[in-house]
């Protein structure tokens, strides 16, 4: 009489276990997949590229799969410099003026006119630079602007624009010599007009000088 009990004690107790072990099957099974599965990265590729050749070279940063391949003309630039470092560099440059100035805030400018075929500075001229000099003088950098207007050959209005940026800044240099080196020419004739050119009036207004003060001061 006393077999039968230890029977169906070891009977429940075989089949408790087996509950236990598919149990512990079910809560380490997921677990042990997720290991297993790869982790896909969703972050885009970028790469730093040449989109142009010789002298019209340029950089960008592009996105695979659309980045173009590289050629035989292509620059080696592979592992030359990081995307990040890249995207920095070009928005400090974009920020900054033609020589490193900063370009954040629009120079300040004087415009002084001139007479039919003349380089010389009439008193208004002479009073405005005067003026603006005693306010923008301590500035990083100056360009001195010849212009004229579209009269006369081009060789002609090349010599009278740089004529007329000349006596700016020479009359610049004897009010503040200091500034030897921070007054910079830039003449072009028979360019950038302001104005049409189909009056004496409006002609009136191309024959200038525009003098920019860019930095410190400006």
């Amino acid at each position: 009489m006393s077999a039968t009990p230890t029977f169906t004690v070891a009977t429940t107790c075989l089949a408790a276990g087996a509950l236990l072990f598919t149990a512990g099957c079910a809560s380490v099974h997921p677990a042990a997949q997720a290991r297993t599965t790869p982790q896909l990265s969703t972050a885009p590729v970028k790469r730093v590229v040449q989109v142009a050749y010789g002298a019209d070279a340029t950089f960008v940063v592009c996105i695979e799969p659309a980045c173009p391949k590289v050629t035989q003309k292509t620059i080696a630039q592979e592992g030359m410099v990081s995307v990040g470092a890249f995207e920095g560099a070009s928005s400090a440059m974009a920020a900054r003026g033609p020589t490193g100035v900063s370009a954040a805030v629009p120079p300040a400018q004087v415009i002084v006119t001139f007479a039919l075929g003349s380089s010389g500075l009439t008193p208004d001229a002479k009073a405005r630079l005067k003026a603006a000099l005693s306010r923008y003088g301590s500035a990083g950098r100056i360009t001195v602007a010849g212009r004229t207007d579209s009269s006369g050959s081009a060789a002609v209005n090349k010599a009278l624009a740089l004529a007329r940026a000349a006596a700016v800044r020479d009359f610049l240099l004897k009010l503040q010599p200091s500034l030897q080196g921070v007054v910079q020419l830039d003449a072009q004739g028979n360019c950038c007009f302001t104005a049409s050119n189909d009056s004496q009036s409006s002609r009136s207004l191309n024959r200038r000088v525009e003098v920019s003060f860019w930095g410190e001061g400006a």
